[in-house]
């Protein structure tokens, strides 16, 4: 008897053992396909964004300088500011003419990275030895530009603004080798990118080096160059039985000099001093002042966020200036977001109105051919389509 019990105890051991095992080889297996069928997204997708990376644009006006598979995560991206000032001062003589079309117009002396007025130190940094008096040269040339704009009744604002002094780029070794991006900011205002755009026009018509940039490791030398950083965002609408892209039109007022009245990105924000949050300059909260001031989504209406992602960090460098890519998807319908941009803040100013069109190629190849668009709108687009059927 004691035997036949031992038998018995033996038998449902064994058999206890192998369903453990069948289970744990069952999990393991599951776990293989399911790393495996990720690897094989990620090379798909490292494959569709490398065949998109430096696009030819109208004579090559974009390079890539790095690419999230598919986004950044949120707390990838490391936003600090460096400490680092940059500010030009409008020439003595123009400032009462500003002052009598806008009393409220607010200027900031001359103050260099390291805290001088004279600019010797970006001469040093960038190699250009004349920049000193191209910035005495252009300040004139600038201030000459907002004089017109502001006799022509248009608004502009030169607030504190935060920009890109240094990028940092790795791999986060977390499995998922996911992106990274480390971005030291510098404080300036539109005057004092507004010069350094017209001397960077200046050097690019010369064929200086600064203009032939082809890779992110070259860009740090021209860091007084990078006054200009902002998110390049699309909304997409989900509630439909399709889904829909929107695209806006830039006005007529924008500061630009070349792209007003082209089709852009939804929305298009720089960092400003308002998107601290504590003592941490934050992305979202930028992603967000835009949403609300261009399209009047505020703060009540982010319940209807489906999802908010980061994706590639470029150089436009027909102007050098910075862009990182974004998608905000929205269960929302059309008539609904144009009832919010017609009462927007700065839906006029920015925009002379939006569209809304099927997020399908047919549909876009036929926008894309019959308007005109900014090589950021074009590049956003594509960096969103190349990773669609991996994430969308």
């Amino acid at each position: 008897m004691n035997e036949f019990v031992e038998t018995v105890k033996d038998s449902v051991g064994y058999e206890i053992l192998w369903i453990l095992l069948g289970l744990l080889l069952g999990e393991l297996i599951k776990y293989g396909i399911n790393w495996s069928d990720k690897k094989l997204k990620k090379r798909k997708l490292h494959k569709a964004l490398k065949n998109h990376n430096n696009i030819v644009l109208e004579g090559k006006d974009i390079i890539s300088l790095d690419h999230a598979d598919p986004t950044y995560e949120m707390h990838d991206i490391f936003v600090r500011e460096s400490g680092k000032k940059l500010f030009i001062d409008c020439p003595e003589e123009y400032k009462e003419i500003i002052r009598l079309h806008d009393p409220d117009f607010v200027f900031s002396q001359n103050t260099s990275f390291n805290r001088s007025s004279d600019f010797n130190d970006l001469a040093e940094i960038t190699g250009i030895a004349n920049l000193p008096g191209l910035i005495d040269k252009h300040s004139r040339v600038a201030v000459g530009h907002f004089i017109a704009k502001l006799e022509n009744g248009h608004t502009i604002f030169n607030g504190k603004k935060y920009r890109v002094f240094n990028i940092r780029r790795k791999r986060v070794a977390d499995g998922e080798e996911n992106a990274s991006l480390k971005l030291d900011l510098f404080e300036t205002d539109y005057f004092t990118h507004h010069v350094f755009r017209s001397i960077y026009k200046e050097l690019k018509a010369e064929g200086h080096p600064i203009s032939k940039i082809e890779k992110m490791e070259e860009i740090h030398r021209y860091s007084p160059f990078l006054t200009s950083f902002g998110i390049n965002a699309f909304i997409l609408l989900e509630n439909h039985a399709e889904s829909e892209i929107v695209f806006a039109k830039r006005s007529k007022y924008l500061n630009t000099g070349t792209e007003e009245s082209l089709w852009h990105v939804s929305m298009n924000e720089g960092l400003t001093e308002t998107d601290r949050e504590g003592k941490e300059v934050s992305l979202i909260k930028c992603l967000h002042r835009g949403l609300r001031e261009e399209l009047g989504i505020r703060e009540e209406h982010h319940k209807y966020i489906i999802d908010e992602r980061f994706m590639d960090l470029f150089l436009e460098t027909n102007r050098f200036e910075i862009g990182l890519t974004s998608f905000v998807r929205l269960d929302m319908r059309r008539n609904q977001l144009n009832s919010l941009y017609d009462i927007s803040k700065d839906g006029e100013l920015e925009t002379d109105g939006i569209v809304s069109i099927p997020f399908k190629q047919k549909e876009l190849s036929r926008f894309v051919k019959g308007h005109s668009l900014t090589n950021a709108a074009k590049y956003t687009l594509k960096m969103l389509l190349a990773r669609r059927k991996f994430m969308l």
